[in-house]
């Protein structure tokens, strides 16, 4: 499940609303659907993070807690990409430097 919370970093970081915080913008089964996982395992993954002080949710409010934490698995999950699937003009903006 590594790669589970890789892919929900990433889809925080695309629905970043500020430096810190993300708009949840599905319910809970239709972000398991978007990201190719069983509802129960999603919960389990988003409940391991706020233990682990790397996330926080209020409403459909995401509180990116440990920013650095979280790019790591935002690092894991984009080496796993391959580098062709990148045009200069699909790198994600929060990769860019």
């Amino acid at each position: 499940y590594k790669m589970l919370r890789s892919r929900l970093v990433y889809y925080f970081m695309e629905h970043k609303i500020s430096p810190d915080t993300a708009l949840l913008e599905h319910n809970q089964v239709q972000l398991a659907e978007y990201l190719g996982v069983t509802r129960p395992a999603l919960s389990k993954e988003i409940n391991k993070m706020m233990k682990e002080g790397l996330i926080s949710i209020n409403k459909k409010v995401v509180t990116l807690e440990d920013m650095a934490a979280l790019k790591e698995y935002l690092k894991r999950y984009l080496l796993q990409i391959p580098f062709q699937c990148f045009t200069p003009d699909s790198i994600p903006l929060f990769c860019q430097v």
